[in-house]
């Protein structure tokens, strides 16, 4: 069953923010190999929640070490974190670019 991570996260810096946005544009499918869907929204000029789904729960888990190496390099502080399985899901099949 398809699994879903939401995060919230801080960042010192509308900058900083901003290099995470473009780290995952450009490397999204490289940082978490098995996700089917990550998407992110600007709270305020240096909050940032996303919404990520998996095959499972199981890559799922695996995406919190691919995560961490991945935010390891970032200056970001993790807020709060959700989870669970996907309970409905809709989508048009159109790219849309940030």
């Amino acid at each position: 069953m398809p699994y879903v991570r939401i995060n919230l996260v801080e960042y010192p810096s509308p900058e900083a923010m901003q290099e995470n946005s473009d780290s995952l544009n450009a490397d999204a499918s490289n940082i978490f190999p098995e996700i089917m869907l990550l998407a992110g929204i600007n709270l305020t000029d240096t909050s940032q929640m996303s919404i990520s789904i998996y095959p499972d729960k199981e890559a799922a888990d695996k995406a919190i070490s691919q995560r961490d190496a991945h935010q390891s390099t970032l200056d970001l502080t993790p807020v709060m974190s959700h989870e669970g399985d996907l309970s409905f899901y809709f989508d048009r099949g159109q790219k849309i670019e940030p």
